[in-house]
């Protein structure tokens, strides 16, 4: 087959209560070398809006690649770092890009935020004891202003994925020159690359874990950025944003999803390690 020309060609996502949207097509002619992409090559593609079926034919990654559930668990330090580095290398090469707009918005905004009495004493049964004054300060009429402004970033803004947890295949042998990618694109949307981060450090790993890792990891993924290309963004606006973006995490946790686990206490506990309320 010949060298694909697009990276994300046509895909789409649908279900019973939202229309089938393409995503938007990334071609070499917008000034993006799709080789910094961590894509899957796909070759072809296809959608019947009438029936909502697709296709997409993507190159064979089994000789090169194994997936998630292929890595001998715990994780090491350093499958971690290929992660962010995976990350880093997608936020870079839409950092700032001028067609952003066109991958929409994460799908929970401040609009979809909700503070009630009911709410409140829903999420005041499921949440830890020592964790509900951070709960009631965020909801307080003080401070709730910041949590919805938080929701919608606009600075630093690239291509987020979204849910990448599962969803890298990592190189079988780093030395072969074989780099990370992504797949299953169907969270994606317009955000700070700080949220990818977030969403993996808090659900990727237990809080006891997390705090061991989490400087190191901050700084691989930030040299990592640095080194595919994102200038003038130094590593206190990096923490800045990334303490922004647990709060975005958690603010959805609290007041918009309903079916409440370990991702919870998870936010909550990175809230309160890194001193978020400092940044909202």
């Amino acid at each position: 087959m010949n060298e694909p020309e697009v990276a994300i060609n046509e895909a789409f996502r649908s279900s019973a209560d939202i229309p089938a949207v393409p995503y938007p097509k990334l071609s070499r002619g917008d000034g993006a070398d799709m080789r910094r992409f961590p894509f899957v090559p796909c070759y072809a593609a296809g959608f019947d809006p009438d029936t909502c079926r697709s296709h997409l034919l993507f190159a064979d990654m089994t000789p090169t690649h194994r997936r998630w559930q292929d890595i001998p668990q715990p994780m090491s330090l350093g499958t971690f770092e290929e992660h962010l580095a995976c990350l880093a290398r997608l936020h870079a090469a839409m950092w700032e890009h001028p067609r952003l707009h066109e991958f929409g918005t994460p799908r929970v905004g401040a609009e979809g935020l909700d503070r009630s009495d009911e709410r409140l004493a829903r999420v005041r049964v499921v949440a830890p004891a020592d964790s509900i004054h951070v709960i009631e300060d965020l909801a307080s009429d003080d401070r709730w202003p910041s949590v919805l402004a938080n929701m919608a970033p606009v600075a630093r803004l690239t291509l987020v994925h979204g849910d990448s947890i599962g969803n890298v295949l990592y190189p079988r042998d780093t030395a072969s020159g074989h780099e990370a990618v992504l797949i299953d694109w169907q969270s994606h949307s317009a955000g700070q690359g700080a949220d990818d981060l977030a969403f993996f450090l808090i659900k990727a790993m237990a809080p006891s874990h997390r705090r061991r890792v989490e400087s190191a990891l901050l700084d691989s993924y930030h040299e990592a950025l640095c080194r595919y290309g994102v200038r003038d963004y130094a590593y206190d606006a990096l923490r800045d944003d990334y303490c922004r973006a647990i709060t975005r995490f958690l603010s959805c946790e609290l007041f918009h999803y309903e079916s409440w686990g370990e991702d919870l206490p998870r936010a909550l506990a990175a809230f309160v390690d890194n001193d978020c309320f400092a940044v909202i």
